[in-house]
């Protein structure tokens, strides 16, 4: 036997004499419950995608510049340009990586910052139109009115006394 070999028997000898039965149920619960771990780690394995962390940076990329360009509401052959990519490729990638196109990406960002100023401020229905892209006050309560059912100034009044 080594060294190594010798000196963890050594280690683990008060252990087992101190209480073999004991020792022995503990080592079967616990090879048990490796047994099942690793069992759980196979199935999960199997479930998931062969690459499933793989990600491409230019789709978080063009999502930060969407966001920090709102006001100026960049179209689809910006932020082509912008990635360096074709429209049809820039499409392809966001579909891949966030399972939506990136025009209805940047249209959900705009709805979710009027969300958060017609809670958090009291700026002016115009003013958070303009600060998220829409070029007037009108087509701005007509989208939102469509994607969340009531008007902006509605959801303000509804739910801005819930988040204070």
């Amino acid at each position: 036997m080594s060294d190594f070999q010798d000196e963890i028997f050594r280690t683990a000898d008060p252990y087992f004499v101190f209480n073999t039965t004991q020792t022995i149920g503990y080592l079967k619960i616990r090879s048990l419950g490796s047994l099942w771990i690793h069992q759980l780690i196979e199935l999960l394995r199997q479930q998931l995608p062969e690459h499933p962390f793989t990600y491409d940076i230019r789709v978080y990329e063009i999502c930060d510049y969407i966001k920090d360009n709102l006001r100026k509401r960049p179209t689809l052959d910006e932020l082509a340009k912008h990635a360096s990519l074709s429209k049809e490729h820039l499409r392809f990638l966001f579909q891949k990586e966030l399972n939506i196109s990136p025009m209805k990406y940047a249209a959900s960002i705009r709805l979710q910052m009027a969300r958060e100023l017609l809670l958090m401020t009291s700026v002016p229905m115009k003013e958070i139109s303009d600060r998220i892209g829409y070029d007037d006050q009108h087509h701005f309560t007509r989208a939102f009115h469509k994607a969340e059912g009531m008007s902006p100034s509605e959801y303000r009044k509804t739910y801005k006394g819930s988040v204070e």
